[in-house]
């Protein structure tokens, strides 16, 4: 399936997020390790949440430092890792999936089903 990728403005997004550096090879083993970090204590706090949210800094030897979160929108605090943190607002790239996501011959996971959009900000 063909994906429709448009720039729009998007504004600064809250996020509760966990910082650290990651090489291509690890970036999706990082991401869901982060994330699992993450949601438990959202869900504790009763946070009323969004996207899951990756913000992806290149480094000068080829490593990435991400921000790894989740979009919040009521009152959550950090605790240990996580942290609040803003997105950049400003031109982004979109795009929607719809489906569910193809397994990864890397690794198996779960499957998600359902839409998602994902915007990334362009570094200026």
């Amino acid at each position: 399936m063909p994906y429709e990728v448009r720039t729009e403005q998007a504004g600064p997004r809250e996020l509760a997020a966990v910082r650290t550096v990651s090489t291509a090879e690890r970036l999706s083993a990082d991401i869901i390790r982060l994330l699992g970090q993450v949601w438990p204590l959202l869900c504790e706090q009763g946070t009323r949440t969004g996207h899951n949210v990756v913000i992806y800094r290149p480094g000068a030897d080829g490593t990435l430092t991400i921000d790894t979160g989740v979009e919040v929108f009521t009152g959550s605090t950090g605790k240990d890792a996580v942290r609040r943190i803003s997105t950049p607002g400003g031109e982004v790239a979109a795009t929607a999936h719809f489906g569910t996501t193809p397994p990864s011959p890397a690794r198996t996971r779960p499957s998600i089903t359902g839409a998602s959009r994902t915007a990334a900000s362009r570094p200026g």
